[in-house]
């Protein structure tokens, strides 16, 4: 029987490297194909020949994410049994190409076996959750750590927030913000922002707003991007006064004014049809010397057409033009 699994597993291996052979690569693919063949005659893969899979999988570029998935999931059942060391450079290449449901079984699987999993490991597998939008795994995850008692940091916090945001669960996001200050986890920008995206996302503007006012009263120092998906979140609610506010307050206490936030703003207007507050930003933004974009235009144009402006929209497409903000369908479509 034992000869028989030996078999079998060595079969598997060779087909791993014939889909190997088939994978368009570079270094990664090739280094991958090179440790296999080295170990083709064993039943299963040692702990150095897993550590150097893991971390040539982990050095690979970002366009060759997919080829490396492939491989994981492939090699998962010729792995040795996991110890710490190997259970982190695992889920680690599994955060790397979006692997989350392998994350989560190479975790349940170390927890069966009893070996120990720490903050950063479950932090990476949140990684794999949140960039996969599989925000309930990520929260599942979150409560198998307090059952492990494995502490929570404000990084692991910030991840299952995160992941929350992106499937715009705000409830769940600042649920886990609740749980931060009842655990006395310190919060900081990265806190805010994720879960104020995730009311953004969730068209939520009030708890959005909510929390800009928590923060602003904290001790975290505000930022850019706090202030932009603050603004996206009010101009999602209709609420452009509060998004055109926010800019000025940005002013107020020295933030640095991007083209992005003034495009948030500028759209706000937009969307209510206000168009002499839209121009307003726009020519606030050359005194402060952004660069005018076609996003940002095309919003103006907009708000200029709900007001009935005519004349202000083909004005602002001349001054693109003279500018040489790019034009596109959009433009023309707001100004016809």
């Amino acid at each position: 029987q034992r000869s028989s699994s030996h078999t079998l597993r060595v079969r598997m291996m060779d087909r791993v490297l014939q889909e190997l052979q088939g994978l368009r690569g570079n270094v990664d693919v090739a280094a991958i194909r090179a440790i296999l063949l080295r170990r083709l005659g064993s039943s299963t893969l040692d702990k150095q020949t897993t550590m150097s899979l893991f971390n040539t999988m982990l050095s690979a570029p970002p366009r060759q994410e997919s080829e490396s998935a492939v491989v994981l999931r492939r090699l998962q059942p010729l792995l040795p049994g996991m110890d710490a060391d190997l259970l982190s450079s695992a889920v680690s290449a599994c955060s790397k190409c979006c692997e989350w449901a392998l994350a989560v079984q190479f975790l349940g699987q170390v927890s069966a076996d009893r070996v120990e999993s720490n903050v950063v490991t479950y932090t990476r597998a949140l990684s794999a959750c949140a960039k996969s939008n599989a925000w309930t795994h990520a929260l599942e995850l979150v409560c198998a750590m307090g059952r492990s008692h494995v502490e929570k940091d404000t990084f692991t916090y910030n991840t299952a927030v995160n992941a929350c945001g992106k499937g715009g669960e705000w409830a769940y996001a600042l649920g886990l913000l609740g749980d931060m200050a009842m655990g006395r986890v310190k919060m900081d920008a990265i806190t805010y922002i994720a879960a104020i995206s995730a009311c953004e996302k969730a068209s939520a503007w009030a708890k959005a707003w909510g929390l800009f006012i928590d923060m602003a009263a904290s001790i975290v120092e505000m930022n850019t991007i706090i202030y932009r998906t603050s603004i996206a979140a009010c101009g999602k609610g209709g609420e452009w006064a509060k998004a055109v506010g926010l800019v000025i307050d940005m002013a107020a206490s020295h933030v640095v004014l991007d083209a992005m936030t003034c495009s948030a703003a500028v759209s706000a207007c937009g969307k209510c049809g206000e168009w002499a507050q839209a121009l307003r930003l726009l020519i606030e933004m050359t005194t402060n010397n952004v660069e005018m974009n076609t996003s940002m235009c095309n919003a103006a144009l907009s708000a200029c057409g709900k007001g009935g402006e005519w004349a202000q929209a083909w004005l602002l497409l001349g001054h693109m033009v003279v500018s040489h903000v790019e034009t596109d369908t959009i433009t023309y479509s707001a100004v016809v």
